[in-house]
C-alpha cells in the first residue's frame, strides 16, 4: 500500500483546473481588522466580478507560524482565464487583484511569493492497485475540503469511518 500526494502520481491523476496563490510576509496585521492576530476574509465571487471566491487568511506568532510582530497571509483562488506564457505573479495580479489591493494598500508587506499549480484529483479510488492518492489543495483557506478528502481517503484505505473520541 502507498499513500501520497497527487504530485507524486501525475499519471494516475487528472487535471481539474489551476489554483493561484500569493503568500505575503507582513510586518503588521491586515488593515481594518482591529489588529487581530488572525483573520479570514472570503471575497464572494459576485462581489469581485469573478466566478470563484477569493480566500484570504492571515496569522502570526499566536499560531506559531511567524516571529512576534510578523504575520503570514495566504491569498488564493481558482484560475479563471488562460495563463500559458504568464508568470505566477502576472496570473496573481489578474486573478487576485482585489485581495492583493487589501494586502498592499495597508502597508506592512515585506515580501510576496506567487505560485500557480495544477489542481489534480486521482483517477481511481486506489482499491485495485493499493495506491491511495489525495486531491491537490484547493484555494479555500478553511481546510474543510482537505479534511473531507483525508477522511474519505481513510475510509477507502481502512473500509471504515475515522472515529475520533476525546481521551481515546
Amino acid at each position: 500500500m502507498v499513500v501520497g500526494d497527487p504530485s507524486y502520481f501525475p499519471d494516475k491523476c487528472r487535471r481539474r483546473g489551476k489554483v493561484v496563490r500569493a503568500i505575503a510576509l507582513l510586518s503588521q496585521p491586515l488593515p481594518n481588522t482591529n489588529d487581530a492576530p488572525s483573520c479570514q476574509v472570503i471575497f464572494p465571487a459576485a462581489q469581485v466580478n469573478r466566478t470563484n471566491d477569493l480566500y484570504l487568511f492571515c496569522c502570526g506568532a499566536s499560531h506559531k507560524v511567524a516571529p512576534q510582530s510578523r504575520y503570514v497571509a495566504f491569498l488564493s483562488s481558482n484560475v479563471e482565464g488562460e495563463c500559458d506564457g504568464m508568470s505566477a505573479e502576472q496570473v496573481a495580479q489578474r486573478e487576485l487583484n482585489v485581495g492583493l489591493n487589501l494586502l498592499t494598500n495597508g502597508g506592512g508587506v515585506v515580501r510576496i511569493f506567487y505560485d500557480v499549480y495544477e489542481l489534480l484529483v486521482p483517477n481511481s479510488d486506489g482499491d485495485a492497485d493499493r495506491v491511495f492518492i489525495s486531491e491537490s489543495f484547493d484555494p479555500t483557506s478553511h481546510f474543510e475540503t482537505a479534511i473531507n478528502d483525508v477522511l474519505a481517503m481513510y475510509k477507502r484505505i481502512t473500509g471504515s469511518d475515522l472515529v475520533l473520541e476525546e481521551g481515546a
